[in-house]
């Protein structure tokens, strides 16, 4: 069954809807007018549209409640939240509806990147920045973090990567000190290193890493990673206030190692599976509901949660946020971990009898 437009959100202009969608539009609730006969849990779309623009944006949504209102033609008020796949769609509306998208992009397309190389393995460090040389980019070389900070505060580079074990500053010391500074809040930086410990991987994202490159490095998967937290970089519209959002790769870290850290801090927010159209609910780090399958709302329970717990692949985002939500899971996670150890045994020794 298609999904339905409850409702309308209408801007006057493109710039408040940049404003919007910077102050945390699709991380929190929105009620609209609707006449449609809307339930709680029910899947339809709300359509956005920008005053003397032909273009708009339907977006998926899922009905927290509704409510009358004093509406003479009879439309009630419904509460709704935004689906976890909005965010890219939301962030190409925004680019797409710009007026002077076309020529940004152009001169994005075109301009020489500047981009730092920390690295105190010389042989490393010359290799990875002669790729981007090769390439036209304008390349700064440090040999430690601190003298890589001192770089990137008198070039400003578009694009940082750095080595993680290093003498003197190291890369945690360094990301720490580049995320302090406002200027290089959502600068891409990538961590070219050979820690591939779940732990390690996760200190970085929280620091605020974006991505981790293995070495040695292929020149193919270097540019492509470096490409796309690039391509991310240009059309995010997070705002400074959200840098503390975690973000980061199931390859690296997987979900039950990223669940536990976030009932060890007591987090409420919204678990993001980017790619895959996912998405869990979390209140004081305990999983209150999770969605598997983008157009079935109700499937949010402790089998969606076991479902996801099998993903390997995709980017993950942690958004803090208020979370009011009926518990769906009905589950503590360690009883829900401990549940899906033992389902997993179960069908690997299905598959070795088979």
């Amino acid at each position: 069954m298609s999904r339905k437009v409850c409702g309308v959100i209408r801007y006057p202009n493109h710039d408040e809807l940049v404003l919007a969608f910077s102050g945390g539009l699709l991380t929190r609730s929105v009620k609209v007018r609707t006449s449609l006969p809307l339930a709680a849990y029910d899947a339809a779309k709300v359509k956005l549209e920008i005053d003397n623009q032909e273009a708009s944006l339907e977006l998926p949504v899922t009905v927290v409640e509704v409510s009358p209102s004093d509406d003479p033609t009879g439309k009630s008020w419904a509460k709704l939240r935004f689906d976890s796949q909005c965010t890219p769609l939301l962030e190409a509306f925004v680019l797409r509806s710009d007026p002077s998208a076309d020529e940004t992009s152009q001169t994005r397309d075109k301009r020489r990147l500047k981009v730092a190389v920390i690295d105190d393995n010389k042989i490393q460090r010359d290799l990875a920045a002669q790729l981007f040389r090769d390439r036209g980019h304008e390349v700064f070389e440090a040999g430690d973090g601190l003298e890589g900070l001192a770089l990137c505060l008198k070039h400003e580079p578009d694009v940082i990567l750095s080595d993680v074990q290093m003498p003197k500053t190291d890369g945690w010391q360094l990301l720490r000190m580049l995320r302090a500074r406002k200027r290089f809040a959502r600068t891409p930086v990538l961590f070219l290193t050979t820690l591939n410990a779940e732990k390690d991987r996760l200190h970085g994202y929280r620091l605020g890493v974006d991505d981790y490159v293995e070495k040695p490095f292929s020149e193919a998967d270097l540019m492509a990673r470096v490409e796309r937290c690039i391509r991310r970089s240009m059309v995010s519209m997070r705002p400074l206030a959200a840098v503390d959002a975690l973000r980061g790769n199931l390859e690296h870290v997987g979900l039950p190692a990223l669940l536990s850290f976030l009932e060890l801090e007591q987090k409420s927010g919204t678990l993001r599976l980017e790619q895959l159209g996912c998405y869990i609910l979390l209140k004081a780090g305990r999983p209150v509901r999770a969605c598997m399958r983008e157009l079935d709302s109700r499937d949010a329970g402790v089998d969606a949660l076991h479902a996801l717990l099998d993903l390997t692949q995709g980017t993950f985002e942690f958004v803090p946020g208020e979370v009011d939500e009926i518990d769906s899971v009905k589950a503590s996670l360690g009883m829900v971990l401990i549940e899906h150890a033992r389902r997993s045994d179960e069908a690997a020794a299905k598959r070795a009898s088979a």
